[in-house]
């Protein structure tokens, strides 16, 4: 195809093209060697392509592949437990667990721009990734999180800014399909009622969209933001953190408050998403840094009152005291207590962290209304190392290592402990993003 040489031609030559691949190893052993150990291994790659700014408006576009190498049986159930996998197949589609050969996934699809009302106004709409406290890409498989509808930020001046979105579709990390919001809840186990019923609200709620709103002030010292979500006709999350500097000193809070709309999704309480009236989380954090050094000490509290509840298909929790691999929605009177350390660069590219924490669940037996996915108290360690491979831009190697330990008295029934603790779980992942190179300046 002939090059063009006019104004267009020369605008879409200064885009950014979009490269990127993953191949992605995980593994789970458990300590009741009755349980059913997994594996898999999955490759893929994503091409797209992002325009710079034409007369203040862009476009951007990208699609996935990806198939699977080589995996145990993981449409299969537990033989003990009846139960199935919860971890590696989410390198997959959760909602087609029988089908990882070849899956492709239309993704981004977006146009994008500034409006000159207001120096730095910045708008983004169609299908794209958005990273909020709660809504996010959520990026431990594949692929991440992706939304469609409308996105905005607006500078106010000294520090500050709103930010607005209009969220009507997503399509959830491990699936491959878009789907409206009310579609979308309930793709990831969806736990039991506060009757200790199987949850039945996929499929049941309203056919409604999310409004997400924020105002955030940063300075040197002072960095504080303000989130609200509006899940129209089934709950209230609004979201509040600040964060001061003082020194090599760093104090966090935040803190939650959830509130239900009308009926919480159905006027049945068994095909409800959010049941109670409620609920309250306070986290904090205080951390020391030096260099290239960080050590943080972290405690999470989740009320009596009522359960945290957020779709996990739409992102993870912003918690001080969350380690990948498991998280607390889903619960009330919960205490969380972590620990870590990073070391960002000492040895050149290379990242390495570890943490570990104390989470005390309320039991599993007798108090659905406190805990959805019956997850016992636990003790979580993770051990990760990031690796930027020298002389090949974009090129990095992450190892993760989880372990998690049931801290509850007595016997521990093994429905309880598949897919949930006494477990040792290995990632292995290769990632590559291709970086386009500056044009030198000629002699």
């Amino acid at each position: 195809m002939p090059e063009s040489k006019g104004p267009m031609g020369k605008w879409l030559r200064g885009g950014k093209p979009v490269l990127q691949s993953r191949l992605f190893w995980m593994t789970d052993n458990y300590q009741n060697g009755q349980l059913k150990d997994d594996y898999a291994i999955a490759a893929g790659a994503s091409v797209g392509y992002v325009s710079p700014l034409y007369h203040g408006l862009g476009f951007g576009l990208s699609g996935w592949v990806q198939t699977n190498i080589a995996s145990s049986h993981l449409e299969g159930a537990d033989p003990q437990t009846g139960q199935l996998n919860r971890y590696e197949v989410g390198l997959y589609d959760v909602a087609r667990p029988g089908t990882r050969n070849f899956l492709w996934r239309p993704e981004e699809l977006f146009v994008y721009g500034n409006i000159s009302l207001i120096p730095g106004w910045k708008f983004q709409g169609g299908r794209f990734m958005l990273n909020t406290p709660f809504l996010n890409a959520q990026d431990g498989r594949m692929r991440g999180t992706l939304v469609q509808g409308f996105h905005t930020t607006i500078p106010l001046g000294r520090g500050q800014s709103l930010s607005a979105s209009h969220i009507s579709g997503i399509s959830p990390r491990s699936t491959v399909k878009w789907y409206s919001m009310d579609q979308s809840v309930g793709l990831y186990p969806a736990g039991r009622t506060l009757k200790d019923k199987p949850s039945a609200y996929q499929g049941n709620l309203p056919l409604t969209s999310l409004g997400i709103y924020s105002w955030s002030l940063r300075s040197k010292k002072l960095q504080v933001e303000v989130w609200d979500y509006l899940w129209w006709d089934v709950m209230n999350t609004a979201f509040a953190e600040g964060r001061y500097n003082a020194g090599n000193w760093m104090f966090g809070l935040q803190m939650t408050r959830q509130d239900r709309l009308f009926h919480g999704g159905d006027i049945l309480p068994e095909k409800r998403y959010f049941e109670q009236t409620s609920s309250m989380v306070i986290s904090g954090r205080v951390a020391y840094g030096w260099k290239k050094h960080l050590f943080h000490m972290n405690a999470t509290r989740i009320g009596k009152q009522g359960r945290f509840l957020f779709p996990r298909e739409w992102g993870r929790e912003p918690f001080y005291t969350f380690l990948p691999r498991e998280r607390n929605e889903g619960t009330a009177d919960v205490w969380a207590f972590t620990a870590g350390y990073q070391n960002k660069g000492t040895i050149k590219g290379l990242q390495f962290s570890i943490a570990g924490g104390y989470y005390r669940m309320p039991p599993v037996t007798g108090s659905p209304l406190l805990n959805k996915y019956t997850l016992n108290d636990y003790l979580q360690a993770n051990v990760n190392f990031v690796y930027k491979i020298p002389g090949i831009s974009g090129l990095e190697v992450q190892l993760l290592l989880v372990a998690k330990k049931n801290m509850e008295d007595g016997t521990l029934l093994a429905r309880y402990e598949y897919n949930r603790v006494n477990l040792f779980q290995s990632n292995l992942v290769v990632n590559y993003q291709f970086q386009k190179q500056k044009n030198k300046p000629k002699k």
